[in-house]
């Protein structure tokens, strides 16, 4: 943590609207992580209400320009998994600030570390048995439209997330072991799809990894009144899904989540967000 004894000169320049002393401020404050307000509560009648207002609006300015940034970059790297992850990483960032102890990439390393410790077998639904049986991954009957659903990192420490999210921690856990998982860009419900022995299989992550077979999707497909034309329902499930949809489909379901939550601020980011995506469905 930087020398609490600098705060209160750091607290001054909020003054300055210099773009450049604003943006300095707000990294110099973030670097307290979370002992900022602590910080800040020690300074006493320095600190008023209105210069915590004006705090909190400039990190929440900071994490925005940040984020907007940032973003584009996930389009310059090389693999789908690469893609998926900086961008997921980057969400997590903004809604946990930059100085939270846990980032996505560490999480995910240490899930397949331990697989690969306590089971090492390169099979797919063993890694989903370990994720959705043993670990306890599953849906977030209690609070579906929580923006937090959305968040890796929170997902990975709650055990708990909505369809989309689970099957992303599956795809890239599997990646760093060497086990294919593929999206599925199911409407209305996300899902995973495997190969077992030539055959392909789907695994419903939000249900606690319940492995579907054709005969199972069958009736579903039939069943889907988002699209009415039979072939297209059977693309629905075996079609790729690239890394520009599945982020259409993250970022659909954040605008949703924030709407509710009355955070307009961060649904307009969302949506600037999104602006350059494919149209996707949400969850």
């Amino acid at each position: 943590m930087p020398d609490p004894d600098q705060l209160p000169h750091i607290v001054k320049l909020l003054e300055d609207e210099s773009l450049s002393v604003q943006k300095a401020v707000a990294e110099e404050l973030l670097a307290y992580g979370p002992d900022l307000d602590r910080e800040l509560e020690k300074l006493g009648n320095i600190v008023s209400s209105h210069v915590k207002e004006k705090i909190n609006r400039l990190l929440e300015n900071y994490h925005q320009n940040h984020l907007k940034e940032q973003w584009p970059h996930w389009e310059d790297l090389s693999t789908f998994e690469e893609k998926i992850e900086y961008a997921l990483h980057l969400i997590a960032e903004f809604q946990n600030g930059p100085a939270y102890p846990h980032q996505l990439k560490e999480c995910l390393d240490e899930l397949a570390q331990e697989y690969r410790i306590g089971h090492g077998i390169l099979d797919p639904l063993k890694l989903a048995n370990f994720l959705f049986k043993i670990k306890g991954f599953k849906g977030n009957q209690t609070d579906f439209y929580d923006p937090l659903n959305s968040n890796l990192v929170h997902v990975i420490e709650t055990k708990r997330g909505i369809p989309i999210s689970l099957a992303l921690i599956y795809i890239l856990t599997g990646a760093r072991l060497g086990i294919p998982v593929e999206g599925c860009n199911f409407p209305g419900h996300f899902l995973a799809r495997v190969k077992i022995q030539g055959k392909i299989v789907w695994v419903d992550c939000f249900s606690g990894g319940r492995v579907l077979d054709e005969a199972v999707m069958g009736p579903m497909i039939q069943e889907m009144p988002e699209i009415s034309d039979a072939s297209r329902r059977r693309e629905a499930l075996y079609q790729d899904t690239p890394a520009e949809a599945i982020l259409a489909r993250m970022l659909s379901n954040l605008i949703r989540a924030y709407e509710l939550a009355g955070n307009q601020g961060a649904k307009n980011l969302m949506e600037e967000l999104r602006d350059h995506l494919r149209p996707s469905g949400g969850l």
